[in-house]
């Protein structure tokens, strides 16, 4: 193996070993009493602070260890076994569909049920241990060099993102960072909401209005059967985790400027025209269904 890659691999596994004592420290200075990885041992929350206040001690000694690259086998064979470990319960809670978190870094990232990036993780802390043990590494003495803080950097964005909640939101408004008004139409479309409203004041023009409010996206549709000529107006909000409110009203003129501030004009997306679709029309427009025979009279 060449240096370049032995410096690459040193700063990866550095940066695995930075990360497994982050986790340590906050399961001993926060800790969370709601973690999968609990119930899956079935603890009671009595123990559970205290052994998990000593698996945070011994994540964040094993991991300045990996970073001091003192005694690098025994370093790597802990670190090897904690992120087996992990990785073990995590798997098994995920297959159990134990509730819960996996308990990282609690303070950034909230509790949820386990998903794969959560595994691969623990799997990537695996790998590091596995690394640091079986070959013989520089340690932090190449701390400076290229290629280690190249591997040192490429490893911490791997764990960031493998630790980010997808899709990334905005913190206020929980809005999506990119396409945010596609996501907003793509959830008002399949809202029980738009549906019944659909089915009362349909069919639909295919063009949407649209504008944002603060943290509110706000689409009209104008009612082309109705007389006098009619416009709904959405109002899509979001919560924490990307929960969906929608608020319907009806309005006169609005694309013209009733309500005020500036409406931009979309053009018919497959989002509306799969929606017409599941109310009986391909063309961009809804329809009411009309009663069938086994609708009764």
């Amino acid at each position: 193996m060449t240096s370049g890659q032995t410096l690459l691999l040193s700063g990866a596994v550095c940066s695995s070993g930075v990360w497994l004592a982050l986790a340590g420290a906050g399961k001993v200075w926060r800790g969370d009493q709601d973690t999968a990885i609990r119930h899956v041992l079935r603890i009671r929350s009595a123990r559970w602070r205290l052994a998990e206040s000593g698996t945070g001690a011994v994540e964040c000694m094993t991991g300045a260890a990996v970073c001091l690259g003192a005694v690098p086998l025994l370093a790597g064979s802990a670190m090897a076994v904690l992120g087996s470990t992990f990785a073990a319960l995590l798997v098994q809670a995920r297959r159990t569909g134990a509730p819960g978190g996996c308990g990282c870094l609690p303070w950034r990232y909230p509790a949820g049920a386990i998903t794969w990036p959560a595994i691969m993780r623990a799997g990537c802390v695996l790998a590091a241990g596995v690394t640091d043990a079986a070959i013989r590494l520089p340690g932090p003495s190449a701390i400076g060099h290229a290629w280690f803080d190249t591997g040192a950097v490429a490893a911490a964005i791997v764990y960031v993102l493998l630790s980010v909640h997808w899709p990334v939101r905005t913190p206020r408004c929980h809005r999506r960072l990119w396409f945010p008004t596609r996501e907003g139409l793509t959830a008002l479309t399949g809202n029980a909401v738009f549906t019944a409203f659909a089915e009362s004041y349909g069919p639909f023009t295919a063009a949407v209005g649209y504008r944002r409010d603060g943290c509110t996206d706000q689409f009209s549709l104008a009612a082309g059967s109705a007389e006098p000529r009619r416009e709904l107006l959405f109002d899509v909000s979001r919560g924490p985790g990307g929960t969906v409110a929608v608020r319907a009203s009806v309005h006169d003129g609005l694309l013209a400027g009733g309500v005020g501030g500036r409406l931009l004009h979309l053009p018919a997306t497959r989002h509306i025209q799969a929606a017409s679709k599941i109310a009986g029309t391909g063309t961009g427009r809804w329809r009411r269904k009309e009663p069938g025979p086994d609708d009764g009279s």
